[in-house]
């Protein structure tokens, strides 16, 4: 069996084993994207080496690691880096790691975003 999964602008997929054939493949991207939009659904297509005009097609959907620091910015959470490029990131803002909290500067509120922020959701 030959498998094949979306790519993701900006970043390099790799396989397990490569190349990426057999009864089970893993596939790594390893450098992650500047945009939150590419991540989320891909799909994978599969293909049988004696079949190869039949392809099967399945949604899969990408994630990044939450708490790792690899996006192209570094030095923050990659939650807090894709988090600050969706609708949710309002006003000023900064990470601060560690609790949440506000403080008032030059006469305007920041918000200080802490790995709190990004809850527990089973990662």
């Amino acid at each position: 069996m030959w498998w094949f999964i979306g790519w993701i602008s900006g970043s390099t997929t790799t396989s397990d084993p490569d190349p990426a054939e057999g009864a089970e493949v893993e596939f790594t991207y390893t450098t992650l994207p500047s945009a939150n939009s590419e991540f989320g659904v891909k799909e994978l297509h599969l293909k049988h080496l004696m079949f190869e005009s039949d392809m099967v097609m399945t949604p899969v959907e990408i994630f990044f690691p939450r708490d790792a620091t690899n996006h192209p910015g570094g030095g923050t959470p990659n939650w807090y880096y894709y988090w600050s490029q969706t609708a949710a990131s309002y006003g000023t803002h900064s990470y601060a790691p560690g609790t949440s909290y506000t403080d008032f500067l030059g006469g305007s509120w920041i918000a200080r975003i802490g790995d709190d922020a990004c809850g527990n959701w089973g990662g």
